[in-house]
Formats: C-alpha cells, sequence, structure tokens
C-alpha cells in the first residue's frame, strides 16, 4: 500500500528526504527507484510479519488504508533495527528486473488472449449452424461442371 501523492513527493523534496524512510510490503519496482533515487530509505516489510503484528495490536483485525499505513509505520519504528534497507541495484540488474515484469506482463495477456480464443472457438463450434447458410441445389448447378 502507498500513500505518498506526488503533490507531497514534490513538498516532501523541499525539506530533505534523506531524514524520510518508507516501509512497503509489495514492492513494486518504479516505486521503490523513485524514493531510491531521492535519497529515501526503503524497508521492504513481510506482509505476514504484518498481519502478525497487526493481530497483536488490534485483537479485532479490523483493516483500512489509513489504518495499515499506521500500523506500518509503528511496525517499522518498533522494528527498523531488524529489518534491512533496500539498496539501488546496478544499473543493468536493475533494468533486468524491469525486462522480467515487462515479459510477466506480456504472457498474462497472451494466456487472457489465448482463453479468449478458446471460449470464441467453443462457441463456434458448438452452434456451427451460424456460420454456414443453407444453399439450395438449384443455387450450386451454375457452378457444377
Amino acid at each position: 500500500m502507498i500513500m505518498v501523492s506526488i503533490p507531497l513527493s514534490i513538498r516532501l523534496e523541499k525539506i530533505g528526504l534523506s531524514q524520510i524512510v518508507v516501509a512497503i510490503e509489495s514492492p513494486h519496482q518504479h516505486v521503490v527507484d523513485f524514493f531510491l533515487a531521492r535519497g529515501v530509505s526503503v524497508y521492504p516489510v513481510n506482509p505476514a510479519a504484518i498481519y502478525d503484528y497487526r493481530k497483536s495490536r488490534k485483537p479485532s483485525g479490523s483493516k483500512s488504508d489509513e489504518g495499515d499505513a499506521e500500523l506500518i509505520a509503528s511496525y517499522l519504528r518498533e522494528h527498523h533495527k531488524s529489518l534491512r534497507v533496500w539498496h539501488l541495484p546496478e544499473p543493468k540488474l536493475r533494468q533486468l528486473k524491469l525486462f522480467v515484469d515487462d515479459r510477466d506482463k506480456i504472457v498474462t495477456e497472451k494466456v487472457r488472449l489465448q482463453n479468449q480464443h478458446r471460449r470464441i472457438m467453443v462457441n463456434d463450434i458448438t452452434a456451427p449452424e451460424a456460420r454456414f447458410v443453407t444453399i439450395s441445389l438449384k443455387q450450386l448447378m451454375p457452378f457444377v461442371i
């Protein structure tokens, strides 16, 4: 979950991003790159750890975006010494990661289109009369040699 708007990020640059830390459950490479390129310390956190932490803090298990953000921030405050900071990977490695992410999206789209094609073909096979027109012998005679 990411709760930073672009105007907020521009304001944050004015106060010095090197003093800011970010904890993120689902690391999207573009978002991580955005923060790392600006000197923000990024801590990846395990969603299962946050789930257990939520159970210890909120026995009711209530969830909301704002509540989750506060919970993750609290988790980071308490456990930052045991978490590892994410470092900007080498440019070629980062580029490879982006290529792999793009490939995964393309494969997912390919599978979606193949499934759509199969559904269309199954519908055509189950209703073949819709694809053919009835032609009488009288209409075919001019074409017979």
